[in-house]
């Protein structure tokens, strides 16, 4: 059993391996990103966005009101329309899983583009 299996193995089921559990989990923009997303947003409008992998919305509903992003959606694509003048959002991901539009490896070169 590997380092890293014996310390999953010791924390399952303690509130340190839930509180792990959920940083490992959440990929997509959180509060720095939206402040980041904000900064650039200050050089103009976004346009055209591609994001890599169907991004998600990890920012606490009470949080947003704060930051006055008023979002009830899963996934980034309304929030980059509405608040940083996006025309379009896709988004490239090896599986269709999260609902991507585009569907490509790119591990790959493919002629999909």
């Amino acid at each position: 059993m590997t380092t890293a299996a014996k310390v999953i193995a010791a924390l399952q089921g303690t509130q340190t391996f839930q509180t792990l559990l959920c940083e490992v989990i959440y990929v997509g923009i959180d509060e720095h990103g939206l402040k980041f997303l904000d900064h650039v947003y200050k050089s103009g409008d976004f346009g055209k966005t591609i994001t890599i992998g169907r991004q998600s919305i990890n920012i606490p509903v009470a949080r947003s009101r704060v930051l006055k992003i008023l979002s009830d959606a899963e996934f980034c694509e309304d929030l980059l329309t509405q608040h940083f003048g996006s025309n379009s959002v896709d988004s490239i991901d090896h599986s269709p899983y999260e609902g991507a539009n585009i569907i490509h490896d790119l591990n790959f070169l493919g002629s999909d583009f």
